[in-house]
């Protein structure tokens, strides 16, 4: 079995040669997971599922703040974030409806990659509330949970 040590040095190369790095990947590995938040295509039956179906699915979730706005540019969703409340209504600013899964370090390293974190997207922690759990997480009440949650960064806004 491949040591921690040795996954992370190995992560660490694979993302030097592609030229893309994670800024707080170090950070990252101090815990074993993460809760990611996806929405959209990424939900499970629906197009972009294959890419979370080997992750361990924590349930339905919907964000406490009301300030997004989701738009479709090139066929996909992007989330926005909304600040300050004439442009939240301005907006239709609302709450974000989607799924939280159990992420490790190198799964959100990889999802970094995919959403072009820093580039196209900005990936920031937001607090969600889980619904509808699967065992044995199922709790019967709203938990609220910090997830990670990819944003479209200021290439889109330009």
């Amino acid at each position: 079995m491949i040591s921690s040590a040795q996954m992370y040095k190995d992560t660490l190369d694979e993302l030097k040669a592609r030229k893309f790095f994670t800024p707080d990947f170090k950070q990252l590995n101090l815990y074993d997971n993460h809760i990611l938040f996806v929405y959209d295509n990424f939900k499970h039956g629906f197009p972009g599922h294959e890419v979370t179906d080997r992750l361990e699915f924590l349930g339905e979730a919907t964000t406490l703040q009301d300030n997004f706005v989701m738009r479709k540019l090139a066929n996909a969703p992007v989330l926005f974030e909304v600040i300050g409340t004439k442009e939240r209504n301005l907006h239709w600013a609302t709450k974000v409806i989607g799924h939280a899964f159990i992420v490790s370090p190198y799964d959100l390293v990889q999802f970094d990659a995919l959403m072009d974190n820093l580039g196209t997207h900005e990936r920031r922690p937001r607090w969600c509330y889980l619904e509808n759990q699967p065992s044995p997480f199922k709790t019967g009440e709203k938990t609220n949970v910090p997830c990670w949650m990819y944003f479209a960064s200021t290439f889109y806004r330009s």
